[in-house]
């Protein structure tokens, strides 16, 4: 199969796909305790599939669903309109690191979506990630 038609190929099925997960933005949510304290703010991201090539000839599709915890709740305006930033970076680092370790677990993913939205957003903004699947196809 030609190089281009294998790439048109990747792309369609990682499209069906995020159609199929709902690839669409979280909302944020945030409260205050009684005491008046700030619970942490988590926002969802939009789920991620990366495509890529196996060690036996084929390709294996991971995806990813996650949450950000805030700093603060101010940040979510931040968050959502660097969301797609995120995303896209996200996407990159994860086959950069699928295309050297052919496989990925929750320690690396939580890892490489606090170093990209930190990068992004700004140092301190997310405290924590919250890994809800990493799921190997």
């Amino acid at each position: 199969m030609p190089p281009m038609v294998q790439k048109l190929k990747r792309l369609l099925s990682l499209a069906c796909l995020m159609l199929a997960l709902g690839y669409m933005g979280g909302h944020a949510a945030y409260a205050e305790d009684d005491d008046g304290e700030a619970l942490p703010t988590y926002y969802p991201l939009p789920g991620l599939a990366v495509q890529y090539e196996s060690k036996n000839c084929g390709y294996r599709t991971v995806v990813i669903e996650a949450q950000l915890q805030l700093a603060d709740a101010k940040h979510i305006e931040r968050v959502t309109a660097y969301s797609p930033r995120i995303m896209a970076d996200l996407y990159a680092a994860v086959s950069r690191y699928l295309d050297k370790n052919k496989k990925i677990n929750d320690n690396p993913v939580k890892q490489i979506i606090k170093t990209v939205s930190n990068k992004t957003l700004g140092r301190g903004q997310v405290t924590d990630v919250l890994i809800m699947n990493v799921l190997n196809h």
